[in-house]
């Protein structure tokens, strides 16, 4: 998992950094980020992730993240406003309290607010396609008038949601334990049983390469089966660190096909298509079209050229009714849409009212953190 970090004004200014924290034998952190992994390395300190399946498993370990993200930005917290994220429903209000608690009495924050992933990702995805659009609208409109359905993909696994008018259908949420990473095993695997890797590469020499090939040159397939068909057509070469060129055929698209066929590497999940088709079916049969009409791609793992006509392929072909239209909407920089949606929202004027003031914490605490969170968790019960 990343941490992505930066300022609403400056999205030039934007940091990633592993969320990983490294401990010492007596359990204290001593690195956060790429220092933990460079650390690791040497033997010297344990490895752990502060949050997990989209829930933080430990406060103190994801304060140590969040105070890693102000040192390499540069910044004190006590001058900055500050957003961060979650993933309803898989965190609950407790925890965007809690949140809420650190960032006042840990961090002095002048102005604090928590959103949904999601939520990020639909305004992202909105104002790519038409960038005035939250401006004119402002804010509470979006936010009560949003409708579309979200496919966000990225190091937690793939979490789909269908949003129906600004508010979160939890019986439509729907998870499928793919990663990227996931991705570049079997990438990995493939280019071995291939014959492209010899035995002198390391474990960690083998992965460079193949997230080298899934960078460069991996693809999903419009049709799968009759890719397989086209063998040589498919082949293009690429060069390995040590300069030796491999021809990679196959192999470019067979690596990703596991998201459309979690089978392959035994996973006995529906794939990405067939989950954002049941996750919709658990909607009002009045909105579906809608939703259909407003799929939102996000997060690195949808990166992969092609992924978006496939997902429409797949639903308009063989899934959804025969006069449903579909409409995929990918932004060319959906890999950090969660980001450069919160860059846009704490942007607006109209978002100000919305902030938690630390002089409204002092005054109600948890209340006041648990009304304004609240009513923007946009769950529908």
């Amino acid at each position: 998992m990343i941490s992505v970090v930066g300022f609403a004004d400056k999205p030039e200014s934007k940091v990633v950094f592993p969320s990983i924290v490294g401990l010492d034998r007596d359990g204290k952190v001593v690195a956060v980020g790429y220092d933990a992994l460079s650390k690791e390395k040497e033997g010297s300190l344990k490895l752990v992730h502060p949050i997990s399946k989209h829930s933080v498993v430990d406060w103190n370990h994801w304060t140590a993240l969040v105070q890693h993200g102000f040192d390499l930005l540069r910044v004190a917290p006590e001058e900055n406003s500050i957003i961060l994220t979650d993933t309803p429903p898989f965190s609950s209000p407790e925890s965007r309290v809690k949140m809420a608690e650190i960032m006042f009495e840990k961090f002095n924050s002048p102005a604090f607010f928590v959103i949904d992933r999601v939520m990020l990702a639909v305004i992202h995805g909105q104002t790519a396609v038409n960038p005035d659009w939250m401006e004119k609208e402002g804010w509470e409109s979006f936010r009560k008038s949003v409708t579309a359905e979200v496919i966000l993909a990225d190091e937690n696994g793939v979490v789909v949601t269908p949003i129906v008018k600004g508010t979160i259908v939890p019986e439509g949420v729907m998870s499928v334990d793919l990663t990227v990473e996931d991705v570049t095993d079997y990438t990995l695997k493939l280019l071995k049983e291939s014959g492209h890797l010899s035995e002198k590469e390391g474990i960690e020499e083998e992965r460079k390469i193949a997230v080298g090939v899934e960078e460069k040159l991996s693809y999903v397939a419009l049709d799968y089966e009759d890719e397989l068909e086209k063998k040589g057509k498919v082949e293009t070469e690429y060069q390995l660190p040590d300069g030796q060129v491999i021809t990679v055929g196959a192999e470019r698209f067979r690596g990703p096909e596991i998201l459309f066929k979690p089978s392959l590497i035994s996973l006995e999940q529906d794939g990405v298509h067939t989950t954002t088709y049941n996750s919709i079916m658990k909607c009002d049969v009045d909105i579906r079209s809608d939703l259909y009409g407003n799929v939102v791609m996000s997060g690195g793992t949808t990166m992969f050229k092609g992924i978006d006509d496939r997902v429409s392929k797949e639903l308009e072909t063989s899934l959804a009714p025969a006069s449903i239209r579909v409409k995929i909407v990918a932004p060319p920089e959906r890999k950090y849409s969660v980001w450069i949606g919160g860059s846009i929202l704490s942007s607006l004027s109209t978002f100000e009212e919305m902030w938690i003031k630390k002089e409204e914490w002092k005054e109600s605490g948890s209340a006041i953190a648990g009304k304004k969170l609240a009513c923007c968790a946009n769950t529908h019960i």
